[in-house]
């Protein structure tokens, strides 16, 4: 006979505002609801995972700019999740592990004889050796992984054979509601990105160069002063308005007709394209690469495009040829939002809580 596990604990390196954090915070909240007693191994934040139905045990790591001070951040915290996961042996029916980081936590689990499942949101870690080593800690620990796509999945299949599904992630209910008329035309092009060049940064630049009649803004998950050092020999065109890190995005979706996805698929793929799901909830037509998480998301000609990043003929053309036909917009936008039911909070939650891994 099979019961719910009821003792989970569960351990996330950086408690900040981005995607990672927030499905797991999900995550947690459907195994709460559904009656396990989580444990949680974080930083203190502030992030999403504040405020949690969950017992904390914080993490003392921060990330820092310089590289040095990274690394015995990350070290020492590494060291403190190791003990408290032994400490905690007797207390502990599973270790969920959120990403690639917290692999120290994976090896005592490992070492303990604890059942272990690994969420899976990123291709690789910047680091070359570190993605080695976290990736090895990974393969030789994980009972099972869940990935939140299915290039994602494809991925890892090349070289790890981990009992694996796919767990797309889910918009927020609140981030939009459905009363939401089609947005106005403050901004014709919208881009959310971090601050990498990779993420296409220059090619949606240029885009704006190019398209001198068509308003864009580009939103970077950073601070203003990051921003500006990062573009300091960059002249930005009139018709482009660059924001840096906000709270909320929910305006900037509305206020927006299309959405951009850049980043270059050889050095950067987009594990899911948590913006384009977003954008989808908000009736936003997207244009995202060929290959990737968002091309997923997006259906080719329905809810939007996939096209190249470099292939500035197609994008501009499409671009025109979207803002001008009313009809075309109408129909993708409506698509968008017919698309994002597909990803509600709700499935996100039933597909979590369904996991074989969570009963025993």
């Amino acid at each position: 006979m099979k019961r719910r596990i009821k003792n989970i604990l569960a351990i996330h390196l950086l408690n900040n505002f981005s995607g990672s954090p927030r499905i797991l915070s999900d995550s947690l909240t459907a195994l709460q609801e559904a009656g396990a007693n989580i444990h949680l191994y974080t930083s203190k934040g502030p992030g999403l995972l504040d405020k949690l139905p969950v017992t904390y045990t914080f993490i003392g790591y921060k990330w820092h700019p310089n590289k040095w001070r990274r690394l015995l951040n990350f070290l020492s915290a590494q060291w403190q999740i190791f003990w408290k996961v032994i400490q905690c042996r007797k207390n502990i029916d599973l270790v969920y592990i959120n990403t690639l980081l917290p692999g120290a936590g994976a090896v005592a689990a490992r070492l303990l004889g604890v059942r272990m499942v690994y969420h899976i949101h990123e291709t690789h870690l910047g680091e070359k050796k570190l993605d080695w080593l976290m990736k090895t800690i990974f393969k030789w620990t994980a009972n099972e992984a869940i990935f939140v796509s299915d290039f994602l999945s494809n991925h890892y299949s090349m070289s790890f054979k981990v009992q694996k599904s796919v767990i797309p992630n889910s918009v927020e209910p609140t981030i939009s509601s459905p009363h939401v008329s089609i947005p106005t035309d403050k901004y014709d092009i919208l881009m959310i990105s971090s601050l990498k060049w990779e993420k296409g940064l220059m090619e949606f630049i240029k885009l704006a160069q190019m398209l001198e009649s068509f308003s864009f803004l580009l939103i970077i998950g950073t601070q203003q002063h990051n921003i500006e050092n990062f573009f300091s020999d960059i002249h930005f065109p009139s018709n482009l308005e660059v924001l840096p890190f906000q709270q909320e995005t929910g305006i900037y979706y509305m206020q927006s007709r299309v959405l951009l996805n850049l980043s270059h698929p050889s050095s950067l793929p987009v594990s899911f394209g948590m913006t384009i799901l977003e954008g989808l909830k908000f009736g936003l037509p997207s244009i995202v690469p060929l290959v990737g998480g968002p091309s997923e998301l997006i259906q080719d000609g329905i809810e939007g495009f996939h096209i190249s990043c470099f292939d500035f003929e197609k994008l501009t053309s499409s671009i025109k040829n979207l803002l001008s036909d009313e009809k075309l917009y109408k129909s993708m936008s409506t698509a968008a939002r017919k698309r994002s039911l597909d990803f509600s909070n709700y499935i996100f939650k039933m597909n979590i809580c369904k996991k074989k891994l969570f009963s025993d």
